[in-house]
């Protein structure tokens, strides 16, 4: 509910960062209604703390059926105080549960025969905006494998349907979630 809420608060477009999405390729996902965009003024500090650094291209985290378990946010600019040049790249916001979650459309699963797998943020919008399918990403590492038995523990059948894995593009395997899938 508390998760619901902080995403409803959160604005559909923002100039700079819908710029950034499209330097990387990523224009589509505002209009597939993938992101939404932190502010300053939002009025809960959790969210609108890290906006104001610079952490501001959202995307919503939810379970197998649906339900929101937790946002994650993307930097947009050069972090904003000296010596943080090193500063991560996405922020999670307080009470969200992204291990129990996927980004994009878990919940879609059930009546598709094909749908995509991604791993990452901005790997699970570029596959959305490519493939025109469902798509689920795991909202970060070792949540990959996790996906066929979340989505088996609420009846959704994972037997009779073609998943294409797309992993990161980040250098060979490290995680064993790049290494294999169920």
């Amino acid at each position: 509910e508390e998760v619901k809420r902080l995403w409803d608060a959160m604005l559909k477009n923002d100039t700079e960062a819908e710029q950034y999405l499209e330097k990387r390729g990523l224009g589509e996902a505002v209009a597939l209604g993938l992101v939404r965009f932190a502010f300053a003024g939002h009025p809960n500090k959790d969210v609108a703390t890290p906006a104001r650094r610079g952490y501001r291209i959202a995307m919503l985290v939810i379970d197998t059926v649906g339900n929101p378990v937790g946002i994650q946010l993307r930097l947009v600019c050069e972090p904003k105080k000296k010596g943080l040049e090193k500063e991560i790249k996405q922020w999670t916001v307080k009470g969200s549960s992204p291990s129990r979650g996927f980004f994009a459309q878990p919940h879609f699963v059930e009546g598709e025969p094909i749908i995509c797998v991604t791993e990452g943020m901005a790997d699970t919008l570029a596959v959305a905006a490519w493939s025109k399918l469902p798509t689920v990403g795991a909202a970060g590492a070792g949540n990959l494998p996790k996906l066929a038995l979340q989505l088996e523990a609420t009846g959704v059948s994972v037997e009779n349907r073609l998943f294409f894995l797309f992993t990161q593009n980040d250098g060979p395997p490290k995680h064993e979630s790049r290494k294999t899938w169920r």
